[in-house]
This record gives structure tokens, C-alpha cells and sequence, in this order.
């Protein structure tokens, strides 16, 4: 047990309030690390406020790190579903933490990987002051940054002292090489003033740097330019100001960015009252034109200008002149026209001392814009008389906010409604909803009908006398609206790309290669468990996020799944480098056979897994297909494991039937994105593709049918005729393209050996992403031939060997919905974009693919590509993807 640290004043104990956990051992860790940074100088209370935004329990374990990435300390714990737990950092490592500075990793053990653990520092005041902190301020989990990032010092004294406000710079690396880097300096005209260095900082390891200070009271920018434009990297400005008293008058972080021309609004206040400063800095290498615009509370221009910003220069602009004292609104920095340019904006708050001078400040930062439906959550705290505001400023469009409160085991204690016109600004009383000496999680169901919010949570702390004492922001964590999600791997995600229903994806863009973000790989044993092992497998898979896993088709032969916990992705093309999947949580079971009917129609591979959710808990549909159906008269697709968490007992529901043909319905399956899903006609995408025998019985090109599976889950009888919605389909009378042999050597989009194994429509974009494999479009295709190597095909095969990739073909939506309102036929469609798909695992084909919502991550197996596990193992690789255009 934890216990809580001795107070420096009895009203600490109250803010603290709860913070005790029990902590118990997990075995393993299942999730890529979220890094967040501490630091025990100054006699700071270090506490790490952690909320688990998702329906499930989540068990995460946190690892205390020094600067130098060694570990203090390592606590486990579980925090129930909308729940959240406080854990006192000071107080885990065995030697304490004063006077030293460091990271600490949160992993999440069991559960969907979702929790988000922000640092709360605090600098109490002697028990004896009117106030209670001299300063507090929140860290969010360090951003993984890779290229050049910016900032702005300032060690300007806003009180009129001659004192410098402390501008302290910190790096951190959060890649697993060595970083170096350059740290540029600017004067406030863009002039560059000087180049520090940052040099042989070992993985793990954070170093704080002096920025601004020692050259007395100057304004800049400063820029972190990498020597490896591809390492990851954290950093922020912490800005301390020291008071002539001996204390502080405030301090606040600001976490380093890469400027954006897709800025949202930020909110402008001068209450308590306040001094107000807008901050825009110009980070890019060319002239920028950029427009200020002020508003007032309710959306009303104030104020409008344009003006030219030169490389790396600033403009700095007195909001108090614009919406007067004590009083709020907005402003907001876009760049006219097409520019794409590189922009930091921010809005300082400086709070007026009684006695003269500051007694507080914070920072709000411009965030790129998102739009769309969005969960945002917060911790919430109202100890020591707290008032916790939410502040909202609305984009473009109005927007609908409902707000809930739940305590920190979850249960729901207050909900209301709100909203916004288009431009407006509000603070919202959530302490008003929780009531005082409360802990727990504050979460805003955003509808957004116009351009992305602004949100953030001010505490606002009373002294003794009831006055305002400080004041300090903490971010909402965004993830994607509880209420759009319609499948397991969607709910509760943390993706920021969903897009409103009130919004027109036909605007979308169109995703490109250059989009894909190779995030990292892992390994799979090639060992059997139970009934099957992964060589020789096809490759379908399916994520569980309850789980952080994948369910995997074993051996091609035995068509049986398994589950296996994902281990932490490397980033690397070396097979050695790659960390290994433990043994499965769940062995491999046969299901084919085991729907109560039998298997009539003698299905025998199985063409795509999706986990959906069942009145019970999880189901896994599984799509069906007979190898060889020479006769084309397959019209079961589909059974469904009642429970996915029980695959060698679970009973087995099927074989129910798709409509659309057995050959064009039993391929992959993906989740619609919300915004599409009244559009397409359904919850998820399904499809399939020629590639397999018999040619004739299947799509020649890569299919998308629109469906629900809830038509399936928590069925006990089999359902005969599911509808579908055809968008993209072809057959043999009217191929993807007709020179199937490509005997004119010039068929680069679909041959007799192009195969598609995954399909998604893309968050965030208005394209359909298909995945496979191809080959015959330099040497072409032929039949039974002898290839260049000798080697003699039992069927078609390119003349050269060679000649056979993994390959993309990317659709436009707006296609697809043209198909379904009838304006173009479903053979009619082409794709926009294809050719080979480059992975860091070149084999000739991709085997399956599966994509989390919650984390953005696009799963895909490239087969055969483990050849290190023996002379006879061939076990496929997962690797994954981001989409940067997401």
C-alpha cells in the first residue's frame, strides 16, 4: 500500500485526497510506453494523475526513471473503466526524488491501452502564507517528435522586476539510438542569434538546458534541429519566475511543437483580473502573411489584420486593448490563402497581484484542428476549495456538449448539456456538477458541426481569505466519440482523425504513399500450441483491444486461430532487432467444423476475423470460403465464436450467409469510419478478391460491400440472407482490367496473379485502401510455364520469378458512393492510385491486415518473412503503419 506523503499543510491532504492505490505484480507488459517527466527540484510535489477513459478496467505499470533513463522504481496498478488513480511520485523511489529530474514510462499490462497519465507538480507554500501553492502547472505525456521543433523563450519579467524569468529547455529521448541535435536561437526578427549543441543524449536519457536567462531579459525563438531528421524526441520550455522573496510568482510548461498553418482558435481572457498576450512566432524558412483575428465572447470581430512574418520572427499582440479588463473571447492566427506554412500561436495569462506584481500565469498553444465528434477527458480535482472551469471555444460551426463526471472508480455522478454558436467562448463550472473535495474524471461528448475546438481544464485555487490564489490549465486528452463506435477495436479509441456526421467527408483528402508511417514490427513463434503453428500461415488477423493482441490464422493445412499479446514494436528492418510474441494467451483452435449444422459446403480457409460486440461480451466473426469451388455454388460466408475469449470451448454460430456471392463477401473485414457510415450503408467494410481459384466465382479486382455485424452478434440461429451494400465489385466478364495475362506488357493494375488480403477506408480521409500482392507486370503471366529459374508452376506464374511484389491500390470513396446511389456501375470503378507496396520486409505477398481506431494503427502480416527460426519455419512478420494524412 501507498501511503500519503506527510503534508506541509493540513488542506494537502485533501487535494491528495484518494491517492492511494494497492499495487500488485502483473507479468507481462503489452503496450508500446507513453512517457511522462518529473522533476524534484525546488521542493516540488510530483503527482501522476492517470484516467482511463474506456468502459473496461485497464492495469498499467509505471516505471520511475532518472535523467540518465535508469530505474528508481516500478508500481503496477488497475484503474476501473472511466475511473482514474493518483500516485505521488516523490514517494516511490526508495532514495526520494528531491533535487533530481527524470521520465517515467506508463505500460499498459491488461485492458484497452488508453490510459493517459499527466504529471502534477506543485510548489507548496510555508504552512504559515495566505497561499497555499507559490505555483502548480501540468504536464502532459512527453509528444514524439521527430524533425525540427520550435519554441518561444521569453525571460522577460511581466511583474516589472529586474529579476529574469527562468527559461529552462528540456530534450528528451525517447528513440533507442543515440540523439544529437543543433539548438538554434532567434531574435525576435528572425535574426539567428546563436547555435548551442546537444550531443550524445543516450536513449532514456532527458537534459535540461538554460534557455534565454543568462543573457538577462530577452524575447526568441528557439528551433531543435535533429542531425537525424527520422529520431524521436520529446521536449518543452518550462518558464520559472523568481521573486525577490526568495519563491516564486509562477511557472508553466510549454511543450515544443512543429508549426502548423491548421491552427484552431484560442481562447483570450483577462478575468481575476488578468494581462492577456497573444504569441506568434513564424518557424518556417520563408516569409509568411498570416491574419490575426480577436473576438469577443460571443463570436463578434473585435479586431482583424494582416500582416508579413519573416523567417523565424514574432509578433506579439495586447489582448487587454481588444476585449477589456476582466472579461473573455477568442483570437486566432490562420494564413490566407493556400500557404503552408509553420506557425506557433499562443495565448499567456499573467494574473494581477493585490500588492501589485503577478500571482500567477498559463499558457495556452494553438493545436492543429481537427473536426469531427470527439471524447475529451480530464482529471478532475476540486480538493482545497478548487473551482475547475472548462474552457470552449467553438470552431466555425456550433457545437453540442455533453458533460459527465465520474468518480475515480468509475461510477457516473452528474451529467449535463450545453451549447455553443459558431465563435463562441465559454467557461463551464464543472465544480458546480462534481461538488468540492471531489476526485475523479470530468469527459465532454463533442458533437462539432464546423472547424475543431479548443478545450482545456483551469483550476483555479483559493488562498485562505477566499482569493483567487493561482491558476493552472490542464489539457483534455481527445480521443474518438464512445457514441460513434461501432465494433470492440473501435470503442473508446484514442484516434483524433473521426470526423463529425454533421460534417462532408466527400471533402476529405485523398490518402497518398507517401502517407504511410512505418511505426515499428515484432515477431511471431513459429512453435505449435494446441491444434496448429504459425508456419505456412495465410496471414488473416484481427486486434483486440481489450487485450492489446491479435487472433492469427495458424498453418494453411489446420485453419486454426490463436490469440497472442503484441509485444513492443521496434522500429527496424533487421529480423534480429524485433522483439518476439510470448507464448499465445489462447492456442490455437479449429473452428471450422464446429458450428452445430457441421460444415455442409465444406468450407476450408479462412479469408478475414473482426471482433465485434455480443450481449456477452466479445464475438470474433470469421469469414469462410472453400479453397477450390470449382463449381462456384458456395453460398455459406460466415460463423461467429459466441466467446472470443474462450476459442477451444466457445460454441460456434454459423454458417450464415453475406449477400453478394460467396467469392466477393468472405475476404477481410474493417470498421467504417463514423462520419462514412450513414453514407456507405453500414457499420463495416467486407470484401475479397480473385487470386484464389476458382477465378469465375470471385471478384476480379478488389470488392467493398457495406454491412453491420450486429445482424450477427448475440445471434443463436443462423441468418441466411445479411444485407449488403455493393460498392466496388468485379467478375471475370468485366475485370478490374482484361488483359488478365498481360500479354501487352503494359497492364500495371491487375493481372491473373494480383490478390487483395485487406481493405479499409482510411480515418480522416476519403479513400479505400486495399492491400495484397502482385506480379506478372514487367515479364507476364503464363500457364503451367517454366519461370527464368528453372522452376516449373502447377499454375499461372510470371515468366521471371522476380517479377512478383506486395502491392497497394487506393479508391476514392466518393467512387463508392456514386456505385451505391447508381450513378456508375461497381465494375465501372478504377482506382486512383497503385503500384508496388515497399516494406521494410520485402517477401512477394502480404498475408492479412487489421486496423485499431483507438491507436491509429494499421496491422499487416508479411508472409513468409521469419526465416530465423529454423530451416523449415516461415512464420509471417506483423508490421505497422500510421497514416500521417490521419
Amino acid at each position: 500500500m501507498i501511503r500519503h506523503r506527510k503534508s506541509l499543510f493540513t488542506g494537502l491532504q485533501k487535494l491528495l485526497l484518494g491517492l492511494s492505490l494497492i499495487l500488485t505484480p502483473r507479468p507481462t507488459a503489452a503496450e508500446t510506453p507513453q512517457t511522462g517527466l518529473w522533476n524534484g527540484y525546488l521542493g516540488h510535489l510530483n503527482v501522476a494523475e492517470c484516467s482511463n477513459p474506456s468502459a473496461s478496467e485497464v492495469t498499467l505499470r509505471l516505471t520511475l526513471r532518472g535523467s540518465g533513463g535508469e530505474t528508481l522504481a516500478t508500481r503496477t496498478a488497475a484503474i476501473p473503466g472511466r475511473g482514474a488513480i493518483h500516485l505521488i511520485l516523490n514517494d516511490l523511489s526508495p532514495g526520494g526524488i528531491a533535487d533530481r529530474y527524470g521520465t517515467y514510462l506508463v505500460e499498459t499490462m491488461a485492458g484497452p491501452p488508453l490510459t493517459d497519465c499527466l504529471t502534477l507538480i506543485y510548489r507548496l507554500a510555508p504552512a504559515d502564507a495566505s497561499e497555499r501553492v507559490q505555483y502548480a502547472f501540468a504536464l502532459p505525456p512527453s509528444a514524439a517528435l521527430s524533425g525540427a521543433s520550435a519554441g518561444i523563450f521569453n525571460s522577460m519579467n511581466p511583474s516589472g522586476s529586474s529579476t529574469p524569468v527562468l527559461n529552462w529547455l528540456t530534450v528528451l529521448n525517447t528513440g533507442e539510438t543515440s540523439f544529437n541535435a543543433g539548438i538554434e536561437r532567434y531574435l525576435p526578427d528572425g535574426t539567428l542569434s546563436g547555435v548551442s549543441q546537444i550531443a550524445a543524449l543516450a536513449p532514456g536519457e532527458r537534459r535540461d538546458l538554460a534557455l534565454g536567462h543568462p543573457e538577462g531579459q530577452v524575447v526568441g525563438l528557439y528551433r531543435i534541429v535533429p542531425a537525424d531528421p527520422a529520431a524521436e524526441y520529446g521536449a518543452f520550455l518550462a518558464r520559472y519566475s523568481p521573486n525577490a522573496s526568495g519563491s516564486f510568482d509562477f511557472a508553466f510548461p510549454l511543450p515544443s511543437r512543429q508549426g502548423s498553418c491548421n491552427l484552431g482558435p484560442l481562447p483570450a481572457s483577462t478575468m481575476d483580473p488578468a494581462t492577456n498576450w497573444a504569441e506568434v512566432a513564424n518557424t518556417g524558412s520563408l516569409p509568411l502573411p498570416v491574419e490575426i483575428e480577436v473576438r469577443d465572447r460571443n463570436g463578434a470581430v473585435l479586431y482583424l489584420q494582416e500582416r508579413m512574418l519573416s523567417p523565424y520572427a514574432q509578433a506579439h499582440l495586447y489582448l487587454n486593448e481588444l476585449i477589456g479588463e476582466r472579461n473573455i473571447g477568442s483570437f486566432s492566427v490562420r494564413c490566407p490563402g493556400d500557404e503552408a506554412g509553420a506557425l506557433l500561436v499562443q495565448s499567456l495569462y499573467y494574473g494581477r497581484a493585490a500588492e501589485g506584481g503577478v500571482a500567477w500565469a498559463y499558457v495556452s498553444q494553438a493545436s492543429v484542428q481537427t473536426v469531427g465528434a470527439l471524447r475529451l477527458t480530464a482529471p478532475l480535482n476540486t480538493n482545497l476549495g478548487a473551482a475547475n472551469w472548462a474552457s470552449i471555444v467553438a470552431g466555425s460551426g456550433a457545437v453540442v456538449l455533453d458533460l459527465s463526471i465520474f468518480n475515480q472508480a468509475g461510477s457516473l455522478v452528474a451529467a449535463g448539456a450545453t451549447g455553443l454558436a459558431p465563435k463562441q467562448s465559454q467557461h463551464l463550472a464543472l465544480h458546480e456538477m462534481s461538488g468540492q473535495d471531489f476526485a475523479g474524471v470530468a469527459e465532454i461528448e463533442v458533437a462539432e458541426e464546423g472547424s475543431g475546438t479548443h478545450n482545456e481544464l483551469l483550476r483555479v485555487f483559493p488562498d485562505r481569505t477566499g482569493n483567487v490564489d493561482y491558476v493552472m490549465n490542464v489539457s483534455f486528452s481527445r480521443s474518438a466519440s464512445s457514441s460513434s463506435s461501432s465494433s470492440s477495436s473501435s470503442s473508446g479509441g484514442a484516434s483524433s482523425s473521426s470526423s463529425s456526421s454533421g460534417a462532408d467527408p466527400s471533402t476529405l483528402p485523398r490518402l497518398a504513399l507517401s502517407d504511410f508511417h512505418y511505426e515499428g514490427a515484432f515477431r511471431l513463434p513459429a512453435d505449435p500450441y494446441g491444434a496448429s503453428e504459425l508456419s505456412f500461415s495465410e496471414g488473416p488477423l484481427e486486434y483486440n483491444a481489450h487485450n492489446h493482441s491479435i487472433y492469427i490464422v495458424g498453418h494453411s493445412h489446420h485453419q486454426a486461430i490463436a490469440e497472442f499479446d503484441v509485444p513492443e514494436l521496434v522500429r527496424s528492418s533487421t529480423l534480429a532487432d524485433l522483439r518476439m510474441a510470448s507464448a499465445p494467451r489462447q492456442a490455437f483452435a479449429t473452428v471450422l467444423e464446429r458450428p452445430s449444422g457441421g460444415n455442409p459446403q465444406a468450407l476450408n480457409r479462412i479469408g478475414g476475423l473482426e471482433l465485434v460486440d455480443g450481449p456477452g461480451g466479445p464475438e470474433l466473426l470469421v469469414h469462410a470460403y472453400e479453397y477450390y469451388d470449382a463449381p462456384g455454388d458456395n453460398s455459406h460466408t460466415t460463423l461467429v465464436i459466441k466467446d472470443a475469449a474462450r476459442l477451444q470451448s466457445s460454441a460456434v454460430v454459423g454458417y450464415h450467409t453475406l449477400q453478394g456471392g460467396a467469392g466477393h463477401v468472405t475476404g477481410w473485414v474493417s470498421p467504417v469510419p463514423p462520419v462514412w457510415q450513414p453514407l456507405i450503408g453500414g457499420t463495416h467494410i467486407t470484401g475479397q478478391s480473385s487470386g484464389i481459384p476458382i477465378i469465375g466465382r470471385t471478384s476480379v479486382g478488389p470488392s467493398a460491400f457495406a454491412f453491420d455485424p450486429a445482424a450477427l452478434a448475440g445471434q443463436g440461429a443462423v441468418q441466411a440472407d445479411v444485407a449488403t451494400t455493393r460498392l466496388l465489385d468485379f467478375s471475370l466478364a468485366a475485370p478490374l482490367h482484361d488483359d488478365l495475362s498481360n500479354d501487352s506488357r503494359t497492364n500495371h493494375l491487375w493481372t491473373h496473379l494480383s490478390r487483395a488480403v485487406y481493405g479499409l477506408i482510411v480515418p480522416g480521409t476519403r479513400t479505400y485502401l486495399t492491400l495484397g500482392y502482385s506480379g506478372g507486370h514487367q515479364s507476364g503471366v503464363g500457364y503451367k510455364i517454366t519461370q527464368d529459374d528453372g522452376n516449373t508452376c502447377g499454375g499461372y506464374c510470371s515468366y521471371l520469378a522476380a517479377d512478383n511484389y506486395q502491392y497497394y491500390w487506393l479508391w476514392d470513396v466518393n467512387d463508392l458512393l456514386a456505385v451505391k446511389s447508381g450513378t456508375l456501375a461497381a465494375h465501372e470503378v478504377r482506382p486512383y492510385d497503385y503500384g508496388i507496396f515497399n516494406t521494410p520486409f520485402e517477401t512477394d505477398a502480404l498475408g492479412g491486415g487489421t486496423f485499431d481506431p483507438a491507436s491509429g494503427l494499421l496491422y499487416l502480416t508479411v508472409q513468409r518473412a521469419d526465416s530465423g527460426q529454423g530451416p523449415y519455419a516461415n512464420p509471417p512478420v506483423v508490421i505497422a503503419y500510421r497514416f500521417l494524412a490521419d
